[in-house]
């Protein structure tokens, strides 16, 4: 993990179940990882295995049948596990702010653009504010997204998929996050738009000074975007490394096998599929949750515990019984 001093998040051991008849669901099962300051930082995997339930644990959304059973969430010295309700409606938006997937679904249909975005601004903003303020910071904050001010008397349905994520944006940095969580932001756009968005988005991440935490399965925008990439297969974390090491030497038999299967012009090979499904995790297996799918599988791999995630070289970690210590 990076520097305590240096850390705007730190996540230690984070444990979010969803309960059922058959028994609890393991969704995230004891996740560690930290994001520095100005840092951007990725969470990569396949559907399923917890980023986005990760992402809700951050800000406090998961809700029943979901359960954050043990963890530690701390943000700029504060446990956001252990503050109560008005709290933490305190922190979001205004020092933590999410970007959903789908901003279609993030928007209200029934609510012009300009007041879905004073609506946001209220609800966590102390300080009160006339009308024309807000809406000043309204037309303020969609210049900032590169969005024309006719676009605040506007439905959602009358915008495109771009200028809707763009709205969304708008929305999460409204009150100047120190962390902004972005889960699958362009996963409904096109490659052009996608680029466009992206390239906003960063650009405001700088400019105010923030912290992004990335989340999504798009590995070749991952490698575009992030400072320091996170691995996740069924609810835990793999691999966390520098973007590029990851990308140039991946450790992890998982993290080889999801670069393995992407598409390259380049090298014009054909791509690699990782054999056999993700695991059910109402009754994960035994020891290495990957090793029923490991092409370098070992006796030791079935058996509990499984490998913790540690560093194996300087700022790297893996969890994986290849790197122990002989």
């Amino acid at each position: 993990m990076t520097d305590a001093k240096t850390n705007i998040l730190e996540v230690r051991d984070l444990k979010v179940y969803y309960g059922t008849a058959r028994g609890p669901v393991r969704a995230v099962d004891g996740v560690s990882f930290d994001v520095g300051r100005d840092e951007r930082f990725g969470l990569v995997g396949e559907s399923g295995c917890g980023k986005s339930t990760t992402a809700m644990t951050l800000l406090r959304l998961i809700r029943p049948p979901g359960k954050i059973v043990g963890g530690q969430v701390t943000l700029g010295g504060a446990d956001l596990l252990k503050l109560n309700d008005s709290e933490m409606r305190a922190v979001r938006w205004k020092r933590i702010s999410l970007i959903m997937q789908g901003a279609m679904n993030s928007l209200n249909p029934t609510m012009r653009v300009r007041d879905q975005i004073i609506d946001a601004i209220e609800a966590h903003q102390t300080e009160a504010q006339s009308r024309k303020a807000l809406e000043e910071r309204v037309t303020d904050l969609l210049a900032m997204v590169q969005l024309p001010h006719r676009v605040s008397t506007m439905y959602p349905h009358e915008l495109s998929g771009g200028m809707k994520q763009r709205v969304c944006i708008a929305m999460a940095i409204a009150l100047e996050p120190q962390l902004i969580i972005a889960d699958e932001p362009t996963s409904a756009l096109d490659v052009v738009v996608q680029r466009a968005v992206m390239e906003t988005l960063i650009a405001l991440q700088k400019r105010m000074g923030s912290s992004l935490l990335l989340i999504g399965h798009d590995m070749g925008l991952q490698a575009q975007v992030v400072d320091r990439l996170g691995v996740m297969y069924a609810g835990r974390l793999v691999e966390v490394a520098a973007v590029n090491e990851t990308y140039s030497r991946p450790l992890h038999p998982y993290t080889q096998a999801l670069i393995q299967s992407l598409p390259s012009i380049k090298l014009r090979s054909r791509k690699i599929g990782i054999s056999g499904l993700p695991p059910f995790l109402l009754n994960p297996p035994p020891g290495c949750i990957f090793h029923p799918r490991c092409p370098r599988v070992m006796d030791v791999c079935p058996a509990d515990p499984p490998p913790p995630l540690r560093e194996v070289e300087p700022g790297r970690f893996v969890a994986c019984h290849l790197y122990d210590e002989r």
